[in-house]
């Protein structure tokens, strides 16, 4: 990624990145917390197993950059 993006934007991509990332482990760990406290740890860890084998795929489905 750091041979893609210009080095005047890097910073602010990454940044942004991060903030993305963070902002989403955030949103899991509320949600995962709610669904273990109503209903059950168990539950709460075959979402999390589930959601990870989705995003798992659609990641190796992505297409590989040309190298230039």
């Amino acid at each position: 990624m750091n041979r893609e993006i210009p080095s005047s934007k890097r910073s602010t991509l990454l940044s942004f990145e991060s903030l993305i990332l963070q902002t989403g482990a955030l949103a899991g760990s509320v949600f995962m917390g709610y669904i273990s406290k109503v209903r059950s740890i168990y539950l709460a860890w075959n979402i999390g197993a589930v959601v990870l084998l989705l995003t798992s795929v659609f990641y190796l489905l992505i297409p590989k950059a040309e190298n230039h």
